[in-house]
C-alpha cells in the first residue's frame, strides 16, 4: 500500500494550478507576439485583427485567470 498523501492547502492547490496553466499556455496556447504572420492558437485570429481574439478564446481566458490568481 502506498502511504497517504498529505492534504494540500488552498495556496498549494492554486500554485499547482497556476504551474499547470503556465505550462499549458507555453506549450499549447501562447500569446501571439508582434509578428503579423503568427496566429492565435486559441481562436486563429491574427494579433492585428480587431477584435484581436474571438469571444471565448482560451488564450485570453488563461491569461485572465493567471492575472487573477497572482
Amino acid at each position: 500500500m502506498s502511504p497517504k498523501k498529505p492534504k494540500l492547502t488552498a495556496t498549494s492547490k492554486v500554485n499547482k494550478f497556476r504551474t499547470f496553466l503556465e505550462l499549458l499556455r507555453d506549450k499549447r496556447y501562447h500569446e501571439p507576439d508582434s509578428d503579423g504572420y503568427e496566429y492565435c492558437k486559441g481562436c486563429g485570429n491574427s494579433p492585428y485583427w480587431h477584435p484581436k481574439h474571438k469571444e471565448g478564446c482560451f488564450v485570453v481566458m488563461i491569461r485572465e485567470l493567471l492575472e487573477e490568481t497572482k
